[in-house]
């Protein structure tokens, strides 16, 4: 799909999961402004089948605001962890440039793992074992530039329902298993 103002977008369509409560699909692809290089394009949709409609993360919870700090506490250990395993070390830079690095990575991380609805508005209700089984639970998606630099491209942390469960309305309750 280009103009000739030379924008171009890429988009991918899959249906990454589903369950007898939900269908997530998530969006890939990258739009093309002419800049250093293409934006990445992240997004997903989860659909309830009961209600027919399309839900947001907070739609899932009873009390949003707490659920999401869990969410958050758990996505920060988690890509701290990750991103950490990829810092450079003593001899891959100068102590100064590696103290830099640390310090920008953490503020990413810190900044794009907030507990806000934007930082937790791309979401996948993960599919159970078998396809009857409840949802393990969800997959967080974070897009280029959110917790990381470019380099490090889109960033997934996978959230046991055990995290989130006391969290949910009682109509979905059911919809995930905390094993």
């Amino acid at each position: 799909s280009s103009s000739s103002l030379g924008y171009d977008v890429h988009a991918d369509f899959k249906v990454a999961a589903q369950t007898p409560a939900f269908i997530s699909v998530r969006e890939s692809g990258s739009s093309d402004t002419g800049g250093a290089h293409p934006n990445p394009v992240q997004a997903a949709f989860v659909f309830d089948r009961k209600s027919g409609k399309l839900i947001a993360l907070d739609d899932l919870f009873a009390d949003p605001d707490a659920a999401r700090k869990a969410l958050a506490n758990f996505a920060h250990d988690t890509l701290l962890k990750k991103l950490m395993a990829n810092a450079p070390k003593p001899g891959e830079g100068s102590p100064d440039a590696i103290r830099e690095w640390k310090s920008n990575m953490l503020q990413m991380l810190d900044g794009g793992t907030k507990p806000t609805t934007v930082n937790y508005s791309v979401f996948v209700v993960q599919a159970g074992t078998a396809q009857d089984a409840p949802s393990p639970g969800l997959m967080l998606i974070f897009p280029p530039y959110q917790v990381a630099p470019y380099v490090n491209g889109t960033q997934t942390v996978d959230v046991p329902a055990s995290t989130f469960a006391k969290f949910l309305k009682p109509a979905y309750q059911g919809d995930f298993t905390a094993q």
